[in-house]
């Protein structure tokens, strides 16, 4: 189960068409904020790819109950360079993508 920051979930349903969802002009976060290390969670059916801009099938696979913690990303609010994006095969899942409240263990 991912643990993330409070109110920082960002849910989104994911298509056959490239899909931000992770988006870092969100209200979610004040401005000027650093965005670090962000957690994303597939809860629904459908395998999707994960990646920057617009994302291809050759992107990471995270299949449906599948969570990925990107350790390192670090973004400041509003820097759009940092928004993550998703596909689909075919039809269509949710993943949930917020900042991880876990540091990583070296």
């Amino acid at each position: 189960m991912a643990i993330f920051a409070s109110g920082s979930v960002q849910t989104t349903t994911v298509t056959t068409g490239a899909t931000k969802i992770f988006d870092t002009t969100s209200s979610l976060y004040a401005t000027g904020a650093l965005l670090t290390n962000v957690t994303i969670v597939n809860t629904g059916t459908v395998a999707c790819h994960v990646g920057i801009a617009a994302v291809t099938t050759t992107g990471l696979t995270l299949g449906p109950g599948q969570q990925l913690t990107i350790y390192g990303y670090s973004h400041v609010k509003g820097d759009t360079t940092g928004d993550l994006y998703a596909i689909t095969n075919s039809g269509s899942t949710t993943v949930e993508v917020g900042l991880a409240t876990v540091d990583a263990t070296v």
